[in-house]
């Protein structure tokens, strides 16, 4: 609209339905999730804060998003000399409850349960039994009650980036790994660095970053230990949540972080860190303020879910070939599923698409289903 003019810009839209629904994601795709910290920099906000959390997981659930890289945990009220551990569930709970009445279906990547871990090893330093035990009751009360109010599992993050501390880091994490995993609690770590891959025989599931210079011989490797992999901070953008997911079969993708300002979120410069948002904070907690990658990350995922179709089509004529005849030919849709994966690059610098060719894409992928449906 000029309003110098009064003038009216009017911009044609044409739709086109598509007579197919797209398939379900069959891995988790979230973002990093904390309560905003402004709920308690201003006591004014708190009243808000369940108002604010509500509409922000309905938001990232409107997104196409299944999960979350949780930074929030309970807090330990106290450690008995058993190794029994008071929790304060409160908080935790109700968000548990949350995260199931949103309708997020896929595992939780507990990347605040370190917190816990964290307390406990400081309050019984210098007694490892006590800390064996304490963190083994812990965490199995923490995955019983994410399982029974979330109706999902969490995976217990121990790890966070442990290069960063030195080797000795990396040997800590390995004990207490083996403790866990004796104990049948599910760990998983976040890895930025090539040092880190020390300790992935310990993990039954790993979380890596480019730092580790993805490739397709370390994803070879890594599927090799039988670890499922999960990407984390990979990219803000629509290819790193979608075709690239496809391309490299991970099981699950993250990325930080869906509101998480340093200071003003909307002046970089005055923090220790950037300001991190997926969504910016409004005067109006009903209103979002959503990043342009965010919206980029919904189309990735979009992108990932035609992909998802056109396989499971193929699958399911190949399986009904077994007894009917003739069958229909799949072949020119796994030329071009080929195709798509040879034009992939695993090596992320390598990629080079350009905006359009995004579209173009996924309209090959859409017609290619179209012609499955119509023989």
């Amino acid at each position: 609209i000029d309003r110098a003019e009064d003038k009216m810009l009017v911009v044609p839209l044409r739709v086109r339905v598509l007579p197919f629904e797209l398939e379900p994601l069959d891995i988790p795709i979230g973002l990093f999730y904390s309560v905003p910290p402004q709920f308690d920099w201003y006591p004014g906000l708190k009243d808000q804060k369940w108002t604010a959390i509500e509409f922000q997981l309905k938001d990232i659930r409107d997104h196409g998003m299944n999960t979350l890289a949780l930074g929030l945990s309970p807090s330990v009220r106290k450690i008995h000399d058993n190794g029994k551990v008071d929790l304060n569930f409160q908080f935790f709970n109700e968000f548990m409850r949350a995260y199931r009445h949103f309708g997020f279906d896929q595992p939780i990547s507990g990347y605040g349960m370190n917190k816990v871990l964290h307390h406990i090893r400081q309050e019984t330093e210098g007694n490892k039994r006590l800390y064996h035990l304490a963190a083994v009751n812990a965490f199995k009360q923490i995955m019983d009650n994410a399982r029974l109010l979330s109706g999902q599992d969490i995976v217990i993050g121990l790890a966070d980036e442990i290069s960063n501390v030195g080797g000795e880091g990396l040997e800590s994490v390995i004990d207490i790994a083996k403790v866990l995993n004796e104990a049948g609690i599910p760990i998983t770590g976040y890895f930025n660095s090539e040092n880190d891959a020390k300790v992935f025989p310990y993990f039954k599931k790993v979380t890596i970053n480019n730092g580790m210079k993805i490739s397709e011989r370390l994803l070879n490797q890594i599927q090799k230990t039988g670890n499922d992999l999960w990407f984390y901070n990979i990219g803000m953008d629509r290819f790193t949540f979608g075709f690239y997911l496809w391309r490299t079969g991970v099981k699950g993708r993250v990325q930080w972080h869906y509101q998480l300002p340093a200071v003003d979120p909307f002046f970089d410069l005055d923090g220790r860190e950037s300001d991190y948002c997926a969504s910016y904070p409004s005067f109006d907690i009903r209103n979002a303020i959503n990043a342009p990658w965010f919206e980029q990350a919904r189309e990735g995922i979009d992108d990932y879910r035609y992909l998802l179709t056109l396989e499971k089509k193929i699958q399911k004529i190949k399986l009904n070939c077994r007894d009917a005849r003739p069958c229909v030919s799949t072949e020119e849709a796994e030329k071009l599923l080929e195709s798509l994966r040879k034009d992939i690059s695993v090596e992320l610098a390598n990629h080079q698409w350009l905006p359009s060719e995004y579209d173009n894409r996924r309209r090959d992928v859409a017609e290619m289903i179209m012609g499955l449906i119509n023989k």
